[in-house]
């Protein structure tokens, strides 16, 4: 693989340097947002030539006492005309010691060595931290990063991106502690994030054309009839009698898209992945992760998957109160009541996951065709009513 380069620019200034300074009569705290640098690695081998090298603008430290940070900008502590940054260089990791790859998931702990330089004085350094969520992205899941990046720009509940390279499908995110599978896919949890979801799709409205113009994928409700069709003339996974109950179902399914396009809820991202195994917690934040199955799409279908997973994996049948609750939670940022729109979506949505992983299956050699088999067979007779 080859090496991977990721900027620690961020337009928004969520990285952040925290500095205590302990005096004999204060402890000084100080605090800046404005770090620029880079990072470069060899994902299958960190400890080939690494390079970490970053700076912060001196004028930018902070105290939160305006007095106070002139003095500490000043020729008389800083100088920040004189030395207007502070850098720090990596000279190589002390750990691990063996050759090491970056895993997709995995939190990888270094502790580091390298120079730091400050007011024209440049010292040796040992430093701990964690090199974290590398994910390589599928070439027909590219646009994984530029969204996952924007969204995380603007929205607490999705995964941090600590760096990304679009050029390269490479995302670098934080550490987002452990997903719902491990506490047991909990619908009380699922309380919590499904309405901040939702907010974030009503906020996503907007840029719906933006999103498309990055590559995510089409499935608004017009364009679904004609990917139907995409869907029937494909070989599918199917016997010939399930085929046929497809093809029957042609009828409905163009009359409850009809249904969904009269409703009046415009497009927006939907995650089409929305389960136990890609909502994590840590610390008490709910995050989204894996937004490569995204759409541009009807917002209710992105509950599917969420629904399915508690059928499935928690036995929850389709009346238990439990899924009624989860409904209104998602339904309440949106307004009006939406019930009666809510059971077609997802009679609909069903059928356009299929379709969307129709066009994973597609981007896959043939080879690995059989394997995504197993699991879209039983998808696709799960998504016909």
């Amino acid at each position: 693989m080859p090496r991977a380069v990721f900027s620690l620019d961020d337009p928004m200034r969520r990285n952040v340097v925290n500095v205590v300074s302990r005096a004999p009569l204060e402890t000084i705290l100080v605090r800046s947002n404005e770090i620029s640098g880079e990072i470069e690695l060899d994902t299958d081998n960190v400890l080939d030539r690494p390079r970490v090298a970053f700076e912060v603008p001196t004028v930018s430290l902070d105290t939160g006492i305006p007095l106070m940070n002139e003095v500490l900008r000043s020729d008389r502590w800083l100088d920040a005309t004189k030395f207007p940054a502070i850098r720090f260089e990596l000279t190589k990791f002390a750990s691990p010691t063996i050759s090491t790859a970056l895993k997709d998931g995995v939190t990888m702990a270094v502790d580091a060595e390298g120079t730091c330089s400050l007011h024209g004085v440049s010292r040796p350094v040992t430093v701990h931290g964690e090199v974290v969520w590398f994910k390589a992205c599928a070439p027909h899941q590219a646009f994984e990063v530029s969204l996952t990046a924007s969204l995380s720009s603007r929205w607490a509940a999705v995964t941090e991106v600590l760096a990304h390279d679009s050029d390269r499908g490479w995302l670098l995110m934080a550490d987002a502690g452990e997903p719902f599978r491990t506490l047991g896919n909990p619908p009380e949890r699922w309380l919590e994030i499904l309405p901040t979801y939702a907010k974030l799709q009503i906020g996503e409205t907007g840029r719906a054309d933006e999103h498309l113009a990055h590559g995510v994928p089409d499935l608004r409700v017009e364009r679904l009839p004609a990917l139907y069709e995409e869907l029937l003339g494909a070989k599918l996974p199917l016997d010939a009698t399930e085929v046929s109950e497809l093809e029957a179902l042609r009828p409905t399914f163009l009359g409850l898209c009809a249904e969904l396009d009269a409703a009046g809820i415009g497009p927006t991202v939907q995650h089409d992945d929305l389960h136990m195994n890609n909502v994590y917690v840590k610390d008490g934040a709910i995050r989204v992760l894996d937004w490569g199955d995204a759409s541009i799409a009807h917002p209710f279908f992105s509950l599917f998957e969420t629904f399915r997973f508690l059928e499935e994996m928690n036995g929850l049948p389709a009346d238990d109160p439990w899924m009624a609750r989860l409904r209104n939670a998602y339904l309440e940022p949106w307004g009006s009541d939406h019930r009666a729109t809510f059971d077609p979506a997802l009679r609909v949505g069903g059928l356009a996951h299929a379709i969307a992983w129709l066009h994973q299956r597609n981007a896959l050699p043939k080879a690995d065709q059989p394997g995504f088999d197993e699991a879209f067979a039983p998808l696709l007779r799960r998504a016909m009513p």
